[in-house]
């Protein structure tokens, strides 16, 4: 899923998201959103993202499968957001500032999707990114897990816990 996300090196910025889009589609994703940053020229902190889900058959129940991978590779600009360095959070809590914040807008367009699309029960979560989008999708795996040890679950009203989180990062 990540090798689709690669940002084309054409400039034609309106069809960048039509590949990772064509291949949910074929695996049976559907509700499938992109954000705005997939369809314009990049900037420094802008992070390109697609998500879809499915239902699955476990056996004995069903889940909801959300897929959602970042735009990686060809950025462009984006890459200066590695640069970032600064530190967010307490003592006991320090990230890299720009991977944590792109991380944390990741989390908010999962959460706003549940929300949207009334997902309930069980939840799956397959995340994909390559370098940049890599980093980012490290932290936002992190993020479902600490909130999963604060509350239960990665999101409020699915059930989840660390053996439905899957984060694919190269």
């Amino acid at each position: 899923i990540s090798s689709k996300s690669f940002f084309p090196t054409k400039n034609d910025y309106s069809v960048h998201y039509q590949t990772a889009e064509k291949f949910m589609e074929d695996a049976g994703f559907e509700d499938i959103r992109y954000n705005d940053y997939y369809t314009m020229p990049s900037s420094y902190s802008s992070l390109g993202l697609i998500i879809g889900k499915k239902e699955i058959d476990l056996g004995d129940e069903t889940a909801t499968l959300l897929a959602i991978t970042t735009k990686s590779g060809n950025y462009r600009l984006e890459w200066l957001n590695n640069i970032d360095l600064g530190y967010t959070g307490n003592n006991q809590e320090q990230h890299h500032k720009g991977f944590y914040n792109c991380g944390k807008r990741e989390y908010a367009v999962i959460e706003e999707y549940i929300r949207d699309m009334n997902i309930t029960g069980n939840v799956k979560i397959w995340m994909a990114g390559f370098s940049r989008g890599a980093a980012v999708t490290n932290m936002t795996a992190a993020l479902i897990d600490r909130n999963i040890v604060r509350n239960g679950t990665g999101f409020e009203g699915v059930q989840m816990g660390y053996e439905d989180v899957y984060a694919y990062c190269f």
